[in-house]
């Protein structure tokens, strides 16, 4: 009996010392809170609207990225767009396992504006998301995750901000941000980032989603056709 607590002992000790031997030497983990509002409205939920994590995986030049949406509090709506930095050249053949929502990828290295959220900084990485109302829709409150593999690749290379490309300053990750509910039953969007791991700035120039105003020259033109209804109204009734 002694002899078998013995083996089942160094058993144990050598699959301890075989796993943490495939832990990454040096693991990182980044954590991007998406606070600031680079343009449009407020989302529905609370800051941080979305959590962005960049993580060693245990398999050597891999990292996990998983996108957070739990803050998003209205089921109404849904993501189309996150942006990332990398200091590493990444091809498409790097990005697998997305789930539970495919995504399309649009690389720009060097950065262009095609990946540039609503024309503030120049990022390098787009994932996009599609907008149809279908299962494959990343919606408020799903937690997204996919991996990037890469000769030499850890999560150190993505933290970097992108190329100044506007008025706010520049951005480690953004988000495209749809369907965000008023109270008319329409409906607005919006592009958020976090230019710091912790985040900064809460608010947007828009403020809530709110039901559009009609512009002067649709009041006018409401009020002219008023007041001919209403004559037209006065001349069948003489």
């Amino acid at each position: 009996m002694r002899n078998f607590f013995r083996s089942l002992v160094f058993g144990l000790a050598a699959i301890l010392v075989l796993t943490l031997s495939n832990l990454p030497a040096n693991a990182t983990s980044l954590t991007y809170n998406l606070t600031s509002i680079i343009s449009g409205y407020d989302p529905v939920g609370t800051s941080p609207w979305i959590i962005v994590t960049i993580a060693d995986a245990v398999t050597p030049n891999t990292v996990n990225v998983t996108v957070n949406t739990s803050n998003l509090t209205s089921n109404g709506q849904f993501i189309t767009e996150i942006y990332l930095n990398s200091s590493v050249t990444l091809a498409s053949g790097d990005f697998t396992s997305f789930s539970p929502n495919p995504a399309s990828l649009t690389l720009c290295f060097p950065n262009s504006a095609q990946c540039r959220p609503d024309g503030d900084g120049n990022f390098n990485i787009k994932a996009g998301f599609t907008s149809a109302n279908n299962a494959d829709r990343f919606t408020a409150g799903e937690t997204e995750t996919f991996t990037i593999t890469h000769s030499g690749l850890d999560a150190t290379d993505f933290d970097l901000a992108s190329i100044t490309g506007g008025a706010h300053g520049t951005y480690m990750v953004a988000a495209h941000i749809q369907g965000i509910p008023n109270t008319a039953g329409g409906t607005c969007s919006t592009f958020i980032g976090a230019q710091n791991s912790l985040g900064t700035g809460t608010g947007s120039p828009d403020g809530p989603c709110s039901a559009s105003v009609p512009e002067p020259s649709t009041l006018l033109l409401l009020g002219v056709g008023l007041i001919l209804t209403g004559g037209i109204a006065r001349r069948f009734t003489r």
